[in-house]
């Protein structure tokens, strides 16, 4: 049987429970053998992270260093320059031939999927698959849905069998977290054990990140 292997990137600035909640879903959902979380170094559809490359890729590792299956790939960080992902699941290909790949992704992402650079060639490497995000209704482009059209399955037994070429959408919606309010919370001071992982607390009240003499 191929091994299957999810890749879930972000900025991750900071990484919150929303991001584990997603990663926990999946690994169960599209049966995983191992989900890399990568991370981003210049986010192409968001603003500049907040904080250094190092540190988001530390709070990574801390958050899920308790699941054995979740891999934290640094390669967009050590690349520099826009994070575009087709340059990484171009990579993950070449390097993993016989798997079935898994490029996962949240509503809102997949509705500026046009705008990707070589979105067209995704599905030569990986299946897409989309989770439902609270209060984000998924448009696409019409050029877009054209094409995703013949590729959609509905079955997901199918696209367990595929390595690459299909697209999903997922029923296991994510949590209502956005990295902009725990930023938000980190600068006001209020609460967020239930945003972030304890770890990653920590980490952050030990580097004392998202202070608001930092946040532009």
């Amino acid at each position: 049987m191929a091994q299957r292997i999810g890749i879930l990137g972000g900025t991750f600035d900071p990484v919150h429970l929303g991001h584990l909640h997603a990663a926990k879903n999946m690994l169960h959902e599209m049966k995983l053998d191992k989900l890399f979380l990568m991370p981003s170094f210049l986010p192409v559809h968001r603003d500049v992270p907040a904080v250094s490359s190092e540190q988001r890729l530390a709070m990574l590792s801390l958050a899920s260093k308790e699941e054995r299956k979740i891999t934290v790939d640094g390669r967009e960080l050590a690349r520099k320059g826009p994070s575009f992902s087709i340059f990484s699941v171009e990579e993950l290909r070449a390097e993993n031939p016989d798997a079935n790949l898994y490029f996962i992704l949240g509503s809102d992402a997949m509705s500026q999927f046009h705008s990707w650079h070589r979105w067209q060639e995704f599905l030569d490497y990986v299946n897409l698959v989309v989770l439902p995000r609270p209060k984000s209704c998924l448009t696409l482009a019409q050029e877009v849905s054209d094409y995703f059209a013949v590729k959609e399955t509905k079955d997901i037994a199918e696209i367990l069998a595929r390595k690459s070429g299909s697209y999903y959408q997922s029923t296991k919606q994510m949590l209502d977290i956005s990295a902009t309010e725990v930023r938000q919370a980190l600068v006001k001071d209020e609460s967020v054990e239930d945003l972030l992982d304890k770890n990653v607390i920590a980490y952050i009240r030990e580097h004392e990140l998202y202070r608001q003499d930092l946040i532009q």
